[in-house]
């Protein structure tokens, strides 16, 4: 699959998931639905595996890569899920876009990739002030908010973690996307069902349709689809260009959120995401340049289709 192609369903993906995450524990406690979430994810990957690219199977000799992918999925996302029960979905895709920042700094450090230059540097400033205007929303400000906050910036140092040790670790292995699909999911399922246990014990079985639906989405199109098409981009382009995801994500979550589930969206939090926006249109040249590229082509072909 092109990098571009790519590069746009890991954002159509990462932009849903939060809504997602929402709906689905609306009826069931937030422990559960990110447990059976994953557990249902690897089985389809399983699945998938043995039917498709059996050459995919486990190997003991990527436990590292495993591992370290696992982190985005336990701790970080079941942090993500208690994050939910404080915030809404747009504002969990707006404190994902910190991450570029973290995961810059982790970058440099274990993967020695330069660390930002100037156009970043805007960039990430602009980004950050547009995520500060939308935390001083009165809309934002509340005990209960300060909590998901806080939990988000947890949960987005464990992912930056997983992304730059992923990136890593996968350097001479040449791992596919859904053999470290299936492994990450693999290990991360011990510390889910752990959790489940300690926090709930109670299978979801008298969830909603809705919830069942929003459960069934986010393993289908959220873990397998979305994990697959995430770590084969992770192995074609560095982790700054990734980086620039989040940087999009929270405008396409609000309107989502506000669309679908009501959310509130104020002046403040508008203007805040404009920002983030500002910020992407300058944080990476590069990308912007192939973007430019493609849709030219695209545009182009169908001209000379007509």
């Amino acid at each position: 699959m092109p990098v571009i192609i790519t590069f746009f369903t890991v954002l159509t993906i990462w932009s849903t998931t939060p809504l997602a995450i929402q709906i689905s524990h609306q009826s069931m406690s937030n422990v559960s639905a990110v447990a059976f979430r994953m557990l249902l994810a690897f089985i389809i990957t399983g699945l998938a595996v043995a039917i498709l690219r059996p050459q995919s199977a486990l190997k003991v000799k990527n436990l590292p890569l495993y591992l370290s992918a696992s982190i985005a999925l336990f701790p970080s996302m079941s942090v993500v899920y208690f994050a939910s029960t404080f915030i809404n979905s747009g504002l969990i895709a707006v404190m994902f876009s910190l991450t570029p920042v973290i995961s810059g700094f982790m970058a440099w450090v274990i993967l020695k990739e330069p660390l930002f230059l100037w156009n970043k540097m805007v960039a990430l400033g602009l980004a950050i002030a547009g995520s500060a205007i939308i935390f001083l929303d009165d809309v934002v400000i509340d005990s209960n908010a300060v909590k998901g906050l806080g939990l988000m910036l947890v949960s987005n140092t464990f992912f930056c973690l997983s992304q730059v040790l992923t990136k890593k670790s996968n350097i001479n292995r040449n791992v596919d996307a859904m053999e470290q699909t299936l492994g990450a999911i693999f290990l991360s399922l011990p510390g889910l069902f752990l959790c489940w246990w300690v926090f709930d014990g109670v299978a979801p079985i008298n969830a909603s349709d809705k919830s069942l639906w929003a459960l069934v989405y986010l393993a289908v199109i959220g873990s397998f689809v979305g994990f697959i098409a995430y770590y084969h981009l992770l192995s074609k382009v560095s982790v700054a260009v990734i980086s620039v995801i989040p940087l999009i994500t929270p405008v396409l979550s609000l309107i989502l959120g506000a669309l679908v589930n009501d959310e509130q969206i104020t002046e403040n939090i508008m203007m805040g995401c404009l920002l983030i926006v500002c910020g992407l249109a300058i944080y990476d040249e590069a990308l912007v340049n192939k973007l430019k590229a493609y849709f030219g082509k695209l545009r182009m072909n169908g001209e000379s289709a007509g």
